[in-house]
């Protein structure tokens, strides 16, 4: 626009003009590649597909590696019995540290690295202490489950997705100092009802 034409518009005015040359003229936001969410088979949103290969994809002859690229795999873990589960848990958290009795929400057993809550003998929450500071995507990958999800809720302590890939919340812990970067994954299956 000519500046002689600007000097007359009102400021409403020129607030829309502004605004509508800075979303035409930024940039694109990266993809993750891939189709959209719009093109995802079966009908469902791209970010609530289960992440691809991570049964597939696991090491032959070792049951309990986990698919390339992902240290504890926590959407294999969520919903699974705790018996049919054991040696992944261990394999992938840790020996256990303790265990508190949490009544009607469960029982929670603590792992070197990272936190299982059981109700009725399943899995409904799995915390894994990442080994260092990582980006959201990379965390997200790192425990198994795919690296576009949208929707975040950011607090000062921490990050929040809701209803991703069948798991009822998310919860990534942000590393000291306002970091962008997370240190621990927490993924709830299903939250117990409180008494």
């Amino acid at each position: 626009m000519a500046p002689s034409l600007l000097r007359g518009m009102r400021p409403r005015a020129l607030a829309t003009v502004a605004v509508v040359l800075f979303v035409a003229c930024r940039e694109p936001v990266p993809s993750s590649g891939g189709p959209g969410p719009e093109a995802a088979p079966g009908g469902e949103a791209a970010e609530d597909r289960s992440p691809v290969g991570a049964a597939a994809d696991r090491a032959e002859g070792d049951p309990v590696a986990p698919a390339e690229g992902v240290l504890a795999d926590l959407h294999w873990l969520g919903g699974k019995r705790e018996e049919e589960a054991a040696e992944r848990i261990d394999a992938w958290l840790g020996p256990v540290t303790g265990e508190v009795d949490r009544l009607t929400r469960g029982r929670e057993i603590r792992h070197e690295h990272g936190v299982v809550r059981l109700v009725g003998g399943r899995i409904v929450m799995v915390r894994f202490d990442l080994p260092e500071p990582m980006t959201r995507a990379e965390a997200l990958q790192a425990t198994g489950f795919p690296t576009d999800a949208t929707g975040w809720r950011a607090t000062h302590r921490e990050y929040r997705l809701g209803r991703r890939w069948g798991f009822e919340r998310f919860r990534l812990a942000r590393a000291p100092g306002g970091s962008e970067r997370v240190v621990s994954v927490e993924a709830w299956k299903e939250r117990p009802e409180r008494p």
